[in-house]
């Protein structure tokens, strides 16, 4: 991670928080298993630097 665990944390949660609230306002259209999915891969590959 590029900063430290809280840091990465608190990253995290506000990626996760303006997803969900893309999705609330109609700008971006997921199911859930697609948004978990997404979410997952994104920070995978932040943490690992390479996908799954």
């Amino acid at each position: 991670m590029p900063s430290i665990p809280d840091a990465g944390l608190a990253m995290f949660f506000l990626l996760a928080q303006a997803l969900f609230a893309a999705v609330e306002d109609g700008s971006v259209e997921l199911s859930d298993a697609e948004a978990v999915e997404g979410l997952t891969r994104f920070v995978y590959r932040g943490l690992t630097g390479r996908d799954y």
